[in-house]
């Protein structure tokens, strides 16, 4: 027969998290306080993306309503012909 090992904690119970030593080389990271850079938009910039975003929602809404006129004419007049 094998021995199975013992395992050093409880079954179910959450393993303790380990404290190391931060290394003085590793970046900061940001607080919960403080909101991070990340990146800084020009106006300009900032304009097109709106343009952009404007143009891919409406493009969406586009898709949207041909695919449901195209369903509305390959059913045709079947769709008032259904149960209630």
């Amino acid at each position: 027969m094998s021995a199975k090992p013992k395992s050093a904690q409880p079954k179910g119970s959450e393993p303790k998290p380990v404290d190391r030593p931060r290394d003085p080389q590793a970046p900061e990271k940001p607080s919960a306080v403080e909101p991070a850079e990340g990146v800084v938009l020009s106006p300009a910039e900032q304009r097109r993306r709106r343009s952009r975003n404007i143009a891919i929602a409406l493009t969406l809404a586009a898709l949207v309503i041909l695919f449901y006129v195209m369903t509305l004419a390959r059913l045709g007049s079947n769709v008032f012909n259904r149960p209630l």
